[in-house]
């Protein structure tokens, strides 16, 4: 029984969506700043929630920031 559970955990995925006030607080930036870095393709770009809404995946978003963190230790990304 629990390794069915533990195998039904395993294969469930889900994806936590954060709305642009979230993605701006977590890397420190301002609006025009983070949509220029969606235009020169450093940020993806957000996944549509509603007509004229969008939302970024929290993984998305960890990786950014895990890869600014990684230039700055100098390692190569």
């Amino acid at each position: 029984m629990q390794e069915n559970i533990d195998n039904l955990q395993k294969s469930v995925k889900y994806e936590i969506l954060l709305r642009k006030p979230e993605v701006l607080r977590m890397i420190g930036l301002s609006n025009s700043s983070f949509y220029q870095l969606i235009k020169d393709g450093k940020v993806p770009r957000g996944v549509p929630i509603g007509i004229r809404s969008r939302a970024w995946p929290a993984s998305e978003i960890n990786a950014y920031i895990e890869k600014c963190i990684a230039q700055r230790d100098g390692e190569k990304v």
